[in-house]
Formats: C-alpha cells, structure tokens, sequence
C-alpha cells in the first residue's frame, strides 16, 4: 500500500521510539508456542536462543518431516485402501452412495493438504518476513501505551489455551468419525489423532493472524480518540501548533498503514490456503451434515462448527481494521468543519484528508481477493449450490440402483 505524502507535511517531526521492545514482550506467549511445536519464529528479544541455533534447527526439521509423514500416510491409506473400499464396497461405511464417500475423500484430503501447507508457510513465508514484521509493529509505540501491550499479553495468553483447548475439544469429538471396515483399531487412532492434531498448525496461524489485526485496528482507534483529544482542546480554547499536529497525524497513520501492509506481505499465503480451506470445508460439512441426516456424527456437527466459527473470525478480524480507520478518518473530518480553530489551515486537512481516503487499509489474500465480511454472501451461495449439486449426484445414483428401488 503506498502512502502519498502531501506537500504540507515535508517536514514531519520524527517520534522518538522507546528502547523497550513492548510488542515482542506482548506475543511472547504466541512464540513461546510456535517454538513448542517447532515453528522458531526469530526474536531478536531472546539473544540466548542465539547459542541454541542449532539444536531449535534440527528439531523444526523434525516436527515438519513428522507432521508431512504422518499425513503423507493418511493420504497413502485413503487412497491405496480406502478409495477401493469405496468402489466396490460403499456399504462398508454406511453412506450408501459413492457421491457421500468421495465427498468424505475430499474432506479428509482438504484437512491433510490444509495442515501441512500453514505448517510450511508458517516455516518460510512466515518466518522469513518475521523480523520486519516485528520491527514494523514495534514502531507502535509511538501510539501505544503499556495498556495496549500488556492488553495484547493477555489475548496471547487466552489464544494459546484456546488453541490447545479447542484441539483437545476435537480430538474427543473424533472418536466416532467414520472410518472404511477392516481399518485397525491402532491405524484408527493413529488416522484421528494426526488429522485433528494437523490442525493446529492452521489454527495458530488464525490467531496469531487475529492479533495482529487487533493490534492494527487498535492503531488506528488510538490516533481517533487522539484527533477527538486534540479537537476538544482546540475548541476549548487550548493553544496548538494545528501544522505540527497535523503533520504528527500523518506520522502515525503511516505507521499503522504499514502494519497492514506488513500483515498482508507475512500472512498473505496463509490466508490464500485457509478461505480456500473454509470455502471446501463448509461445502463438505454440511453436506454430511443435512445431506446426510442418519449418518450424522458429532464429529461431522463439531468440524462444521469449527469453520463457521473461524471462517468469521479471520473475516471480521480484517474488516475490523478498515472499519477503525474509516472511523478515523470520520472523526478528521468533524474536526475539519469546526468554525475557529482550524481557519487558516482548511487546506492542509483537506489533503491529508485525502491521502487517507485513498489509502484506506484493506487485507487481501495475496491480491487474488480482498478478506472481509463481503465473502459471507459468496460463501452461502457457493454452500448452496454444491449442496444441491451433491444431492442431485445422489438421487441420480439411487435412481440408478436397482436394490435401492426395491427398497422403496
């Protein structure tokens, strides 16, 4: 996102940066987690792991090698084993149609193919823009204050139980999720566990994603309530340099436009594998979960909810951030029409007016489309469509079977 500076502010005081790193103070327990399950994002707060280096090395290879590993023989499984299950013997699950076992293929692969892609971005893309993105929001001091940190402290706590909460929460529920007979009981459990534990990776990533639009929103809220502050004051007959404020204004909206697009440049991917991800898993669930009435199990209810839950979550997270900065730019405008204090400088607030017009933050998934609550109508119409696409294969494959027409 480029900033167009205008020609009022070429000379913007620089805000000095406190020495305190309070961001990295604020997600320590974010990063604390991601190196616990082998994801060592750089923080340059920690000097000690420096000497560490090699040893964090060799157990991020192994956490990745045996996550790929273990999905890589689900997938073997699945379709060495299962699809010839499915083929010849559909009864063995229970769903009568081959239309409901390829749709449980599909959902089984989208769940493997979803967890080992975040575990990867989150080992490259991730990783590799870590250290500007950590320098990008440090430079929010200049707008925060120790609330907003220790704040954000206590989100990461709460998201890493959540995290490790909601993983244990599907775990139990997967007990009873269908499985081709003949499958061993130890090959059944292996199956459940590495599928719903594949998971935590994507999750993770949402909420690490979801703090950092918090943090971004709560940016440009700060420099609203600042501009209403200053508004007052000059209304109230409080003496100010209106240039100088201005200029500051520009300051630090620039900062929080660059948090944005930092969030862009380090999550993009992510975003990218997980609507798609959503987009699959909506469609799916609800299929097993109203196509499919006497199938229904409480793991196909409980993975339904899991993406109705975060499919949401990382929409309005996002469209949070454009929400706080229209109201920004609301509250620049009431103070542009105030009669008194500002004559004289009607002009310099116009343009920065402007500016932030057209720069109004927007989170995208890699360019290929914008992540806001705009995708719930597209959602609901795609669900809906596959839906009754699925449920035409179906009553087409029952007109077609002989036994199922005696049965009626």
């Amino acid at each position: 996102m480029a900033i167009r500076v205008s020609w009022f502010s070429e000379e913007i005081p620089i805000i000095q940066q406190p020495a305190t790193n309070w961001w990295a103070w604020s997600i320590r327990p974010l990063i604390i987690w991601l190196r616990i399950i082998g994801v060592d994002l750089p923080d340059t707060s920690t000097p000690s792991t420096q000497r560490n280096r090699w040893h964090i090395s060799v157990y991020r290879a192994f956490c990745f090698l045996l996550h790929a590993s273990c999905q890589i023989n689900i997938l073997r499984y699945l379709f060495n084993t299962g699809l010839q299950v499915f083929l010849y013997q559909t009864d063995d699950l229970g769903f009568g149609t081959t239309t409901a076992n390829w749709n449980w293929i599909i959902d089984f692969t989208n769940y493997t193919i979803h967890g080992v892609g975040i575990h990867l971005v989150l080992l490259t893309v991730i990783r590799f823009q870590w250290i500007d993105t950590m320098e990008i929001f440090q430079r929010l001091n200049a707008i925060f204050t120790e609330e907003n940190y220790i704040g954000i402290r206590k989100i990461s706590y709460w998201g890493v139980i959540y995290v490790i909460v909601l993983i244990s929460t599907l775990l139990a529920a997967s007990a009873d999720y269908a499985l081709p007979s003949g499958t061993s009981l130890s090959h059944s459990v292996f199956i459940k566990m590495t599928a719903v534990l594949s998971i935590t990776y994507p999750l993770t990533a949402i909420v690490i994603f979801a703090i950092h639009c918090y943090a971004s929103s709560l940016a440009f809220e700060g420099i609203r309530k600042e501009i209403k502050r200053y508004e007052i004051e000059l209304i109230n007959g409080r003496n100010h340099d209106v240039s100088l404020l201005l200029s500051v204004f520009k300051q630090k909206h620039i900062i929080a436009c660059d948090t944005v697009d930092s969030i862009n440049h380090t999550f993009g991917w992510m975003l990218l594998f997980s609507m798609t991800f959503f987009f699959v898993v909506v469609i799916n669930a609800s299929y097993a979960v109203f196509g499919l009435p006497d199938h229904t199990t409480v793991a196909d209810i409980s993975f339904l909810a899991f993406a109705l839950v975060h499919l949401p979550l990382i929409c309005f997270a996002a469209d949070h951030i454009s929400n706080k900065a229209e109201n920004m730019i609301k509250e620049l405008m009431r103070l542009k029409f105030a009669d008194e204090p500002l004559k004289g400088y009607e002009l310099e607030v116009e343009f920065l007016i402007v500016d932030m017009v057209e720069t109004i933050p927007q989170i995208s998934a890699k360019d290929y489309f914008r992540v806001n609550k705009r995708l719930f109508p597209q959602v609901i119409g795609t669900t809906l469509t596959y839906f009754f696409i699925l449920h035409q294969f179906k009553a087409s494959e029952k007109k077609l079977d002989p036994e199922d027409d005696e049965s009626y």
